[in-house]
């Protein structure tokens, strides 16, 4: 058995993003791709509970919504029809997360700490509230 303290100590840091699956929690259906199942981004998990991330398109599986001639910090010569392309295929939200059912795996098998986090993550939505 390991303790929740040490599982969260283990699982608090920065994580980033290899694939998706995206699940309405009320019905236990898969939702649509927003963001293809290999998006971009990463989470930030804390030790006091929260977490924040941030999604967005792949430029490598999804270029088109990715413009290549565009940086940081914005030119003001920038179209904003080709900012409005990022934003539309970004989210960011944030939020408590909660760790469950955590077993600490096998030292033969190499394999670490293993369970399940949820949380309750909020970001903007349409139509707004």
């Amino acid at each position: 058995m390991v303790s929740p303290k040490k599982a969260l100590e283990c699982f608090a840091g920065a994580w980033g993003l290899l694939n998706a699956t995206l699940v309405n929690t009320t019905t236990g259906g898969l939702l649509p791709d927003s963001h293809n199942s290999y998006p971009s981004g990463m989470s930030l998990f804390t030790l006091n509970g929260y977490s924040a991330l941030i999604v967005t398109a792949n430029d490598a599986t999804e270029p088109e919504k990715r413009p290549k001639e565009l940086s940081l910090p914005a030119s003001p010569s920038d179209p904003d029809s080709r900012w409005a392309l990022v934003g539309k295929y970004s989210i960011a939200g944030g939020g408590p997360f909660h760790l469950s059912n955590i077993t600490s795996g096998s030292r033969n098998d190499r394999e670490g700490l293993a369970g399940t986090v949820t949380g309750t993550f909020l970001a903007a939505t349409l139509p707004s509230r």
